[in-house]
Formats: C-alpha cells, structure tokens, sequence
C-alpha cells in the first residue's frame, strides 16, 4: 500500500522536473536564436554596407543557421573574393550547406558552379538536377537559365518549347529578361506560333519590369513599323529608357533617333522619355 501511494508522488516529481527542464531547454534555444538573429542581422547589413571583412567573421559563426542564409553568403563572398580570396571550392561548399537547407539563390548559384567546372568537376547533369530543384521552389533565376540552356541546345538536345516553359515560369516569378526571351520567341516562331503582337506585349510587360533588352526591342519595333505604328518619338523615349538602364546598344540607337528629330519633336520626346522612365521606377 505504501509502495502504491509513494508512485503517483514519485510520478509527480519526475514530471514535475521534466516539465521544467523543458522549459529550460526552450529557453535556452529562444535565447540562442534570439541571439542569432541578431549576429545574422548584423552580419547582412555589414554585407549589404560592403564591410565584407567583418560580415565574413559573422557569418563564420552562424554555418549552423537553419534558415542556410550564412552559409550562402559565405558562398557567395568566397565565390566573389569579397573580405577573402576567391575560393569557388570553398563557395561550393558553403552553398551545398545552405541548399540542404533549401535555399534557392544557393542552389542556383551551386548549379552554376557545376555548369561552369568551377572550383567542382564540370557535370552538366548535376547542374541541371541544381537548377530543377532551385526552380522547383520557386526560383526565377534558376528558371531562367533553364530556358536558355534548352534554347541553346546547352548540353541537352535544343527545345524551343522547354525553353519557353521554363521562361514563362520565370517571368511569372519577376524575371524580367524571361519576358524579353518570350518574345524573341513569339517574333520568330520559335517553339510556337509566330505572333508579333505577343512580342510587343511582352516586351511592353518586360520593359515595365526593367529589362533593358525588351526596352530596346519595343523602341526598334517603333522604329521599325514591326506589328505597331511608326513613332520614333516614342521610339526615343524606349531608347533612351534603354539607355539609362545601362544597355550600350540603346544609346547609340537613342541618339541616331534623336538627331533624325526636328527640335520641336526633339523636346516632347526628351518629356516623354522622362515620363517613361518615371514609370518604371515605381
């Protein structure tokens, strides 16, 4: 009788004690990552702030991270040279400990370094596996280089239509040169039914999201009565959109248009440049 009526207070004890070393114990991991977030926060804006010397020492200390992000950016600092020497080894290292966490920029850019033989034996078919798993949860990136490995017959047998698959799953994702690809495509007939009014779309649509290229190409079609009417004004406007954003080719296209205008033309033009721009900024 005594035994039956020590267990339940014995049972209770136990309990008791488990439930608070519990408690403890979470306490402990909250602090830790408390603590993580933190030393992560502080070692991005070091990155984001170009301090890469002093990003890499954090990052260092958080390789365990759950999220893989350390372990990314150690990738990419060790790929770059940022704050240490160029290592693509160490790179391809840190961005498999990242992409086990499923990281998608991380398995992209593992997948480059495959694709490229850098700092890894070049194998296109573990690339390509890389690219598929970035691009299966979620990533534009990885996507888009799977559009341009089918269109250009990268090692696999060239399919205008895997190309454009993947290129409208990337473009979906934000990816503003995939809308440019998409209408290369439409224009020619590559893949699919040759369509000049998608491509202008496209580009349109492309363009707005800041793809110099569409820009460029929607200007040419301006310029060039292709499936829209002659509007070189218009024309100058997309050129000069182009042009800021950093592609050499729409400069010289954006002056040769400027100076076949007639100085009133020249100034409305400039107006609708500025608006354009304007447009795409926000």
């Amino acid at each position: 009788m005594h035994g039956m009526l020590r267990e339940p207070v014995t049972h209770f004890t136990l309990s008791k004690s488990m439930i608070w070393r519990k408690y403890l114990l979470l306490y402990f991991v909250f602090a830790a990552s408390v603590v993580d977030a933190g030393t992560l926060s502080k070692a991005q804006a070091a990155y984001e702030q170009k301090n890469y010397a002093s990003a890499y020492t954090q990052f260092s200390s958080l390789q365990g991270e759950e999220s893989g992000r350390a372990c990314y950016y150690l990738g990419v600092m060790n790929q770059q040279g940022w704050g240490i020497i160029a290592d693509p080894a160490k790179a391809a290292v840190f961005y498999e400990c990242a992409g086990e966490k499923s990281h998608i920029k991380a398995l992209h850019n593992l997948a480059g370094l495959y694709h490229r033989g850098l700092g890894v034996p070049q194998d296109l078919d573990k690339a390509l596996e890389l690219y598929r798993r970035s691009a299966g949860q979620g990533g534009a990136k990885a996507a888009h280089r799977l559009g341009l490995i089918y269109f250009q017959g990268d090692g696999v047998p060239r399919d205008f239509v895997l190309a454009r698959e993947w290129w409208q799953k990337a473009f979906e994702r934000g990816e503003a040169d995939s809308g440019y690809n998409l209408g290369i495509l439409y224009r020619r007939g590559l893949g699919i039914a040759r369509d000049q009014i998608r491509a202008l779309q496209l580009w349109m649509e492309a363009g707005a999201l800041g793809s110099a290229h569409a820009q460029n190409a929607y200007g040419s079609a301006l310029m060039k009565a292709e499936g829209i009417a002659y509007n070189p004004i218009q024309a100058y406007a997309w050129f000069r959109a182009a042009a800021v954003a950093g592609l050499p080719v729409a400069r010289t296209n954006a002056e040769l248009v400027w100076e076949s205008l007639p100085p009133d033309a020249q100034e409305k033009a400039l107006t609708e440049a500025d608006a354009l721009i304007t447009s795409f900024q926000k």
